[in-house]
C-alpha cells in the first residue's frame, strides 16, 4: 500500500516544482518594528559593554604602568644613595646607611665610602697632632729654623707620622742620622719622605743618604692629580686595585700594556702617572714596609704595537729608579710566545738581579697562589675570572684622589694664611 503524503508535503513539492506560483510570505509591520527595536537595543548594549571593557583595560594598564614607574623610582633612589657614598665624602655615613638598608649584597662603593671616611678622620687626627708638634717646637728654644721648616712640610704632606715607638733601635738611629744629614745639607724632605728612602734601602744609612742626595730636586716625589694625569688614568694602561692584596698583605697595581699608547700621550706624562700611583701606594709607614705587587695583563699585546723602550722604562720605574717604592712581586699574565722568548730574556739583562727574582710568568688560574682569598671580587673584568668594571675602578680612583689633593691644597693654603 503506497505511503500517505500529507497536504503540507504536497505544497512543498508543488513549490519546488513551480516556485513562481507561491510568492514569499510577508511579515506584519508590527512584528518588523519590534525586531528593529530589539536589534537596536542589542547593538547599544554591545557598544556599552565594549566601551566599558576598554575603560577597564586602560585602567589596569595605567595601574601597571604607575607601579612600574614607582619601582623604577625606588631603584633610582638606591643607585643615587650608593653613588653619593663616593661622590660626596661629607655624606658618607648617610649614604652608607641607605646602601646597607636597600641591599644585603656587599658593594665596592660601600667599601670605597668606608675608605674615604677612614682617611678623612685620619687627616683630621694628623692635623691636630701636627699643630701640637709645631707649637711644641716653637716653644722650645733648642730647635733651629730648618727643623721647624721640616716639621711644617710634614704637616702639609698630610701623611702618617713615623713615631719613634714604631721603629727598632737600629732603624731609629738610621732615621736620626738621615734627618741630621738633611738639616745640614739644606734638603727639605719631610720625615715621611726620609722614611721612604730609608725603608727602601733596608735602613742602610750610606745607601739611603746617597739616594736622598740624588733625589733632592726630584719633582716626581710631589705629584698631584692634575688634568693630564686624569687623562692618562682614563686610558686604563695602569691603575691600583683598591681592596686587593697579596698573601703577604701587599697592595696591587694593575698594568694593561695593550692600552699603552705613546703616540697619544707623552712619555713623561705616563711616567708621572705611574709615579703618582707608586707615591699613593707608599704614603704610610705600613705601606712602605709591606711594599706592592704588580699584575701585568699582556692580553691583546702584539709584536707590532709593543713598545719595548716604553716597557723597559716602566720596569726601571718599578725597580725604584724614579721614586722609592718597594715592589715585592711582578706577575706577568697571558704573555705571548714572542714576549717570553725575546723581550723577557733581554729585559732580565737590563734589570737588577734582585728585581728579576721577583718577576714571574704565570697563568691566570694560578693567581690564587699569590693573592688573598676572594681576590676575584677585586680583579677587573678584562682579566680572567675578574668581576669589577675597569672603567668604574678608574673613575672611583680618580675622583677620590682629586678630592683628597684638592682638600690637602685647601688646608695647606688655609694654614699659610693663618700663619
Amino acid at each position: 500500500m503506497p505511503k500517505r503524503v500529507s497536504s503540507a508535503s504536497h505544497r512543498t513539492l508543488a513549490k519546488r516544482a513551480n516556485p513562481n506560483a507561491y510568492p514569499p510570505a510577508t511579515t506584519s509591520p508590527v512584528r518588523n518594528e519590534a525586531v528593529t527595536a530589539y536589534d537596536s537595543k542589542c547593538q547599544s548594549s554591545l557598544l556599552f559593554f565594549t566601551q566599558l571593557t576598554k575603560r577597564r583595560t586602560f585602567f589596569v594598564q595605567a595601574v601597571l604602568f604607575f607601579g612600574t614607574i614607582t619601582n623604577q623610582i625606588e631603584s633610582n633612589k638606591n643607585i643615587i644613595n650608593q653613588t653619593k657614598a663616593y661622590k660626596m665624602p661629607f655624606q658618607v655615613a648617610t649614604a652608607t646607611k641607605n646602601a646597607d638598608t636597600t641591599t644585603k649584597k656587599p658593594c665596592h662603593l660601600c667599601h670605597l665610602a668606608e675608605t674615604i671616611k677612614t682617611r678623612t678622620e685620619a687627616i683630621k687626627t694628623r692635623r691636630t697632632e701636627a699643630i701640637k708638634r709645631v707649637l711644641h717646637h716653637r716653644r722650645s728654644s733648642n730647635h733651629s729654623d730648618h727643623v721647624s721648616h721640616r716639621t711644617e712640610s710634614s704637616i702639609s704632606s698630610g701623611e702618617d707620622s713615623m713615631e719613634s715607638s714604631h721603629l727598632a733601635r737600629s732603624e731609629q738611629i738610621c732615621m736620626d742620622r738621615l734627618k741630621s744629614f738633611c738639616d745640614t745639607s739644606g734638603i727639605k724632605f719631610s720625615d715621611e719622605t726620609i722614611f721612604r728612602f730609608a725603608c727602601f734601602h733596608s735602613f742602610k744609612f750610606d745607601q739611603a743618604k746617597e739616594a736622598i742626595e740624588e733625589n733632592r730636586d726630584n719633582h716626581y716625589l710631589n705629584i698631584k692629580m692634575k688634568s693630564s694625569l686624569k687623562g692618562q688614568f682614563v686610558s686604563k694602561a695602569f691603575f691600583p686595585l683598591p681592596g686587593l692584596k697579596t698573601v703577604d698583605d701587599s697592595e696591587v697595581l694593575y698594568l694593561r700594556p695593550s692600552h699603552y699608547c705613546p703616540a697619544e700621550m707623552e712619555e713623561a706624562t705616563i711616567i708621572e702617572s705611574l709615579c703618582y700611583a707608586l707615591n699613593d701606594m707608599s704614603d704610610t709607614e705600613e705601606k712602605c714596609r709591606k711594599g706592592i705587587a704588580v699584575i701585568s695583563n699582556m692580553k691583546g699585546v702584539t709584536r707590532e704595537n709593543f713598545d719595548e723602550e716604553g716597557w723597559l722604562e716602566f720596569m726601571l720605574t718599578l725597580q725604584g729608579e724614579m721614586v722609592p717604592t718597594k715592589v715585592n712581586l711582578l706577575l706577568i699574565v697571558h704573555a705571548p710566545s714572542w714576549f717570553r722568548k725575546d723581550v723577557f730574556k733581554s729585559m732580565k739583562t737590563k734589570l737588577s738581579s734582585s728585581f728579576n727574582k721577583k718577576v714571574h710568568q704565570v697563568k691566570s688560574e694560578h693567581l690564587s697562589d699569590y693573592l688573598m682569598e676572594g681576590f676575584r671580587a677585586y680583579l677587573p673584568s678584562d682579566l680572567s675570572h675578574g668581576y669589577r668594571d675597569p672603567d668604574e675602578i678608574v673613575e672611583d680612583y680618580v675622583d677620590l684622589k682629586s678630592f683628597q689633593d684638592e682638600r690637602m691644597s685647601f688646608t695647606g693654603s688655609e694654614r699659610s694664611l693663618s700663619t
